[in-house]
């Protein structure tokens, strides 16, 4: 099976998440880590589009519980490499409508991750980082609560 980029897109935009999570990590500068993710969910029965994203972009498939008797088994496919990230956005990003915004932020996020230094000279640098990397997190938050039309501006 071969899907297009548009289809990709439309389907990431429809039933995908893309955000920066926030994690607490003791080995993290000031023990907090941001990692750039992209999720995409679709009930088990009908995981061939995730299966074929999988193949395309990489990434891990998890099951997700069902709660009630009324809900379907779903799977979830998780992107955290930041390289398969910035394939998968670059090959979408001119067709992508809802998630465009989030898409962009991704991208500016992914241009500040992976610096790192020990060196004490490079660590105003580093802290200055950090401190971007919180403020896109903040951004993203905004972008992705429910129920509000937030703009990145």
């Amino acid at each position: 099976m071969k899907l297009s980029p548009q289809y990709i897109a439309g389907f990431v935009d429809g039933e995908g998440y893309l955000s920066i999570l926030k994690l607490r990590r003791k080995s993290a500068r000031g023990g907090i880590w941001y990692q750039a993710v992209i999720k995409v969910s679709q009930r088990e029965k009908d995981s061939k589009v995730l299966e074929y994203i999988q193949e395309t972009y990489g990434g891990v498939m998890s099951g997700r519980r069902t709660y009630t008797d009324n809900s379907c088994p779903s799977l979830t496919l998780d992107i955290k490499n930041k390289g398969d990230i910035q394939k998968m956005l670059t090959d979408l990003l001119p067709y992508l409508i809802v998630k465009k915004n989030q898409a962009e932020l991704l991208l500016e996020f992914l241009s500040y991750a992976g610096i790192r230094s020990r060196k004490p000279d490079k660590k105003y640098l580093i802290d200055n980082l950090k401190e971007k990397q919180s403020q896109l997190y903040e951004v993203a938050r905004k972008l992705n609560k429910r129920g509000t039309a937030a703009t990145t501006e």
